[in-house]
């Protein structure tokens, strides 16, 4: 069972320097708001609320939380912690909580989610990502205003029952947890380097704090949750924002260091060195850079004379925004500080964590009677793992293995036209024959029966494309085979899955069961494009059970000491590039869990019966490498349109021009065999399709704001009004029903 994470804000308008501070605007919200917003964010969270006491002083904080939709508990005015563990056992009690205080208006949410998990991982009683505790220094910790505290509400009850607790313990919650280590196991979440500004104050004390805290709020807008890399990024080129807070001292003037595990004192904080971090070059442009789509350059310029960049349109959604956490930012420095970038220790950590996987799902599957396993004939299966530097490089690797294996009796592999161009640039490359066939109007992966007809003495292999995540019926196509019990290159055609987008996709085994993507084929090949699901700087991977197949693949890939005499090519991968994926795929079940939940958000406001449908999950369970809705051409123009106009950064997943039956034209002599009748799936989809954001780097209020665009599209199209219909009237998929 999954622990319950509840964020408690600790909210009180009483302030010797600075009254009322936590309810004072900034950009049009109040600081209270800033900060429930930013905690909201933080996916890892199964609940935020605001603390506050029962002073009628406070009532202002009742009413404002009521404002920003969140539940407020009062308590104790001077029993802080005693207030704070009621409010945990009010919301319905949980396994962890985080502390926030309400002058904090920037808190980094990616910071707070690093540190629940390490928490939760580690199993401590107590942790931070703190530079300064008021105790101790910690080197890589975040500046004061942007850290978080999270602590296992077991141990802050048994803090509470401690009989002769100070006054000065029961004000400052977690202090005894830090004092006391061996009695409450402490663990420290460090942050990224980037990110370490020690001589940085963004908490809200006085009015000169405020001052800057009124200029980054400025910059990035009352609608816009900035990444905590974004706001640092703006102050160190706004270095005269600093000055203004600078001389204010740290409270304690003796403080406890500790690095690693050295301690001892420090006597003034203000003396440590500033340059400990890397200071951003003042000739860049002051402008925030929103999207990589707004840098301008001409011919004659350097990245150091950048055109300033435009501002985009505020509260702008995009369509594709990477997950980057600072575990990511950490994994990434660790290459470096190795000094070995090339294929080393991360690659090989993702081949076996791909092959581990792999192999665990099919033998869970095998688990039943004796007549499913002697049905399916896949028992003992071991399966390998070869990554390479891109999706692309994996599916021509996998092809060139097949070719040299099955020495040249075959040439054609089948593809789906509703599919990316790499399916067919990687078969030419390999120097075989593309066949296209198309695809089911409701999942947009393979039709087995177009697939069928495409079927010939001459089919080398067919690829399996798990479109957008959806599952693909591999099942169905090894039916359709005969596949099991029978060996791929001569008996029958290879069957390659296709999961550049379904890394975590489960797709039905024929038996009742489900097993992860890539374990029923006879290859899968997978991406780590930043695009993709599980993202990284590139990479892509090989998978199979078939020993022979992975030799020759793992020779062609080893292109500079090769065993026999093949053509090889440098697919090579580097760890540099693959490490983001690495830290991805410790997290997956995470991202899984986010991308279902965004997706949910936009299916609850689909109007059934009004000529729009969603792409179903296939013979399995999405992934949701992407959420694509669908509607006739006309409609599907008006709906992106209106997104767009409304700042959401919706696509047309594939159109016409990139089906690869159209596309494959212009290659004139290499031009693909077409399933008979054509692919009018395929052409109806790539005209009626509509692409929404689900990537978890956006965060909940991204997608929130996104939904809300699209339910107010609908309304402007008379669409939003739901009404009961006949499923068959409900269903936009079958044929010739929405064309036009």
């Amino acid at each position: 069972m999954s622990s319950r994470v509840l964020c408690v804000i600790q909210a009180r308008m009483g302030s010797s320097r600075l009254p009322g501070k936590v309810l004072m605007p900034l950009a049009g919200r109040s600081v209270l708001a800033w900060v429930v917003s930013r905690a909201m964010e933080c996916i890892e969270l199964d609940d935020v609320i605001v603390a506050t006491s029962i002073d009628s002083g406070d009532d202002q904080i009742v009413q404002e939380s009521g404002n920003l939709g969140v539940s407020c508990f009062r308590g104790s005015a001077d029993d802080v912690l005693g207030r704070f563990i009621a409010a945990v056992r009010w919301a319905g009690g949980a396994d962890y909580v985080v502390r926030v205080t309400a002058d904090c208006p920037l808190v980094s949410h990616e910071a707070m989610g690093s540190l629940v998990r390490e928490t939760l991982r580690s199993k401590s009683a107590y942790g931070h990502n703190l530079y300064n505790t008021g105790m101790y220094l910690h080197v890589r910790g975040l500046p004061i205003g942007l850290g978080s505290e999270a602590a296992s509400f077991d141990a802050l009850c048994r803090v509470d029952e401690v009989a002769n607790l100070q006054n000065y313990h029961r004000e400052h919650v977690t202090r005894l947890l830090e004092e006391d280590p061996e009695s409450f196991p402490f663990i420290f979440a460090p942050v990224p380097d980037q990110w370490f500004r020690p001589d940085y104050r963004l908490t809200l004390d006085n009015p000169r704090d405020y001052q800057i805290l009124q200029a980054v709020a400025e910059e990035f807008g009352s609608s816009e949750i900035a990444s905590t890399g974004e706001i640092l990024r703006f102050l160190d080129t706004n270095t005269e924002l600093l000055s203004l807070n600078a001389g204010i001292e740290a409270t304690t003037i003796l403080t406890r260091y500790r690095i690693g595990d050295k301690s001892g004192f420090i006597e003034q904080i203000e003396t440590l060195p500033r340059l400990w971090y890397r200071q951003t070059p003042k000739t860049l442009p002051s402008q925030r850079m929103v999207s990589l789509h707004a840098v301008t350059m001409d011919s004659t310029q350097t990245m150091q004379t950048l055109q300033p960049l435009k501002k985009v349109q505020a509260g702008l959604v995009e369509h594709n925004k990477p997950w980057i956490t600072p575990e990511d930012m950490l994994a990434v420095n660790e290459p470096m500080r190795s000094s070995w970038m090339a294929r080393g220790a991360v690659t090989l950590a993702v081949e076996s964590i791909l092959a581990e996987s792999l192999t665990e799902s099919l033998a869970e599957s095998l688990v039943g009677s004796l007549a499913e396993r002697q049905s399916k004939k896949l028992s003992n299966r071991d399966f390998r793992v070869l990554c390479t530097s891109s999706g692309t490089a994996s599916l021509h690797l996998a092809l060139e293995a097949i070719r040299i294996m099955s020495a040249g009796n075959r040439k054609e592999v089948i593809i789906p036209s509703y599919g990316c161009s790499a399916l067919y640039n990687a078969i030419v490359m390999a120097g075989l024959q593309p066949v296209v066939c198309d695809i089911a109007r409701d999942s947009l992966c393979m039709s087995v029966e177009s697939l069928g007809q495409c079927l010939s003495l001459e089919t080398l292999a067919v690829i399996a494309v798990h479109t957008f995540g959806a599952a693909a019926p591999v099942a169905d196509i090894r039916a359709l085979m005969d596949a099991d019990g029978s060996s791929p290159g001569f008996d029958r055609p290879w069957i390659i899955e296709d999961c550049a987008m379904a890394l975590g996709t489960e797709v039905y085994d024929g038996c009742g069961k489900t097993v992860k993507a890539g374990s029923l084929g006879d290859v899968s090949i997978f991406s780590f494009h930043a695009t993709k699901p599980v993202a990284g700087g590139g990479g892509g991977a090989v998978a199979s059970s078939f020993s022979d197949f992975m030799d020759t693949a793992s020779d062609l890939l080893d292109y500079d000491m090769p065993a026999a005499l093949n053509r090889r090519f440098n697919h090579l991968p580097n760890d540099l590039e693959l490490a983001p994926a690495l830290s991805h795929l410790k997290r997956l079940d995470r991202i899984l869990r986010a991308r279902r939940i965004f997706s949910d958000i936009y299916r609850e406001i689909i109007p059934g019966g009004r000529g729009v449908g969603i792409q179903s999950e296939g013979a399995g369970i999405s992934s949701f490498g992407r959420f694509v809705i669908l509607a006739s051409r006309g409609l599907a123009k008006r709906i992106l349109h209106g997104l767009n106009e409304r700042g959401i950064g919706a696509i047309n997943p594939m159109v016409e021009s990139e089906l690869i039956h159209s596309m494959a034209v212009a290659y004139g002599a290499m031009k693909p065999k077409v399933v008979a009748g054509g692919c009018p799936h395929s052409l109806w989809a790539s005209r009626g399709g509509v692409s929404l954001p689900v990537s978890p780097g956006l965060g909940l209020s991204a997608v929130k704001t996104a939904a809300s665009a699209l339910k107010s599209v609908f309304a402007e199209l008379k669409l939003s009004e739901k009404r009961e219909v006949a499923e068959s009237d409900r269903n936009i998929f079958e044929e010739g029903q929405w064309d036009e």
